[in-house]
């Protein structure tokens, strides 16, 4: 029998917001959080992930167990932004990505490659349409 380790688990949760000052706020307050990093995310990565013509502030908060990313739409947003608020992802770390990755393509499982800088960012497809990134245990 594998071993939950083998698995993997969830590491962080991503979210869409247009007020991403307002959840760092919540969950800092109320859910023991620590703001640990802000960057920008360029526009061709953005309409890569989220399918938005514009750049966003990417803040990342974190506690002992998992990580809360919120992106930002740095535009004033359009009707189509706003039925993509909300969760957008969630991140899964996994022992061996690149085993992992073949044995789901090898199953029919959609798989979404983005390249960011000089690495690959990779995003499962349930069925539903849900993002799942799967990254590399430390």
């Amino acid at each position: 029998m594998k071993t939950k380790e083998e698995f993997g688990y969830c590491d962080h949760i991503g979210i869409l917001s247009l007020n991403a000052q307002r959840l760092v706020s919540f969950y800092t307050k109320n859910f023991n959080f620590k703001f640990t990093q802000v960057d920008k995310l360029a526009m061709p990565l953005v309409k890569k992930i989220f399918e938005l013509n514009t750049e966003c502030c990417f803040f990342r908060l974190e506690n002992k167990k998992i990580k809360i990313e919120i992106f930002q739409p740095m535009r004033k947003p359009l009707k189509s932004v706003k039925s993509k608020l909300g969760i957008h992802h969630f991140g899964f770390v996994v022992k061996n990505q690149k085993e992992f990755l073949k044995r789901l393509k090898k199953k029919g499982v959609s798989i979404l490659i983005i390249k960011r800088n000089k690495h690959l960012i990779y995003f499962v497809i349930d069925p539903d349409g849900n993002k799942i990134e799967i990254r590399q245990l430390p």
